[in-house]
């Protein structure tokens, strides 16, 4: 499954989307951290997400709209769920982890126009238009 770089040392494979697989309604993927990753932010501005850990541990750091902060341990086989109107940040846990992600809704446009960064978009359109990525 090829991966989408968000961070050094942060990827997703993302493997059902609009962009590939005209998915309505959600986007699911696996996201890979290594134990030293950079830290990951992103302004969860269109979308709920919910990850499983399925390997290692995640640590993760919250923003509310009005600037109150949280910190959260998610530990292997536990669960959290991520609403949109946050900042998050993924950060180093120490251990190489996995997390098995899912967002919705997902917007007509897929990726683009939300916030997040156009070029992971243009590159799940690149993947569909080429079966050997």
């Amino acid at each position: 499954m090829p991966r989408l770089p968000f961070s050094k040392g942060c990827a997703s494979g993302v493997f059902i989307s609009r962009e590939r697989e005209d998915s309505r309604y959600y986007t699911q993927g696996y996201c890979f951290h290594d134990s030293d990753m950079e830290d990951f932010v992103w302004d969860e501005t269109a979308w709920d997400e919910a990850f499983y850990c399925v390997k290692g541990q995640l640590r993760l750091h919250a923003v509310d709209a009005d600037g109150a902060e949280a910190d959260y341990v998610v530990d292997e086989g536990d669960h959290f769920w991520a609403p949109a109107g946050f900042k998050y940040t993924f950060r180093a846990s120490g251990v190489d982890s996995i997390n098995f992600w899912t967002m919705a809704p997902v917007q007509q446009s897929g990726w683009k126009y939300t916030g997040d960064d156009p070029s992971y978009s243009d590159a799940l359109i690149a993947m569909r238009d080429n079966p050997e990525l």
